[in-house]
């Protein structure tokens, strides 16, 4: 395939994507596509078609989560996603993992994740306006460090709740 995802789904190469339209397009190219109706052809027609059917299911996992989404934009845009952070964030990361260590109960860790969660919709609105209209990748590499630690963070988070409404 040569051609980039965005145009594999018909959908413009840009963070902010139109999910109901890939979810659609992702179902029609599969049906199209899809080994089971390659039962009766030859065994290189078969194999095209598994072929293709593994890459459409790739580029569609990468696109419909923002993450691999914005390492797929920097990825096409000739950016490397490697950066180191400023002192500021990793005492910040410090700071919150400390924070979440102490968090003993559902009620401070509902509050713990509200926060997060808010802080990384406000990384994901800040990188859509990076990417989508002031077209500025570079910028958007020290966010998408930032995001990953925050999206492990929630993670982490949910996670400690689960344990705890578990005990």
């Amino acid at each position: 395939m040569t051609q980039n995802f965005f145009e594999i789904f018909q959908l413009p190469i840009q963070f902010n994507i139109n999910e109901k339209k890939l979810d659609e397009n992702y179902r029609l190219i599969l049906k199209s596509i899809h080994p089971d109706r390659f039962v009766n052809a030859t065994d290189a027609e078969k194999t095209q078609s598994l072929l293709k059917s593994t890459q459409i299911n790739d580029a569609y996992k990468v696109l419909k989560n923002p993450i691999e989404r914005i390492e797929y934009l920097l990825k096409i845009n000739n950016i490397s996603p490697n950066v180191t952070l400023d002192n500021n964030f990793l005492m910040q990361q410090m700071e919150m993992e400390e924070k979440l260590e102490g968090q003993s109960n559902i009620e401070q860790l509902t509050k713990f994740l509200n926060e997060i969660t808010k802080n990384l919709n406000e990384k994901f609105q800040q990188v859509k306006r990076q990417l989508d209209e002031e077209r500025n990748y570079a910028a958007v590499v020290s966010e998408l460090a930032k995001i990953k630690f925050l999206a492990k963070l929630n993670q982490k988070i949910k996670d400690k709740s689960f344990s705890l409404m578990a005990d």
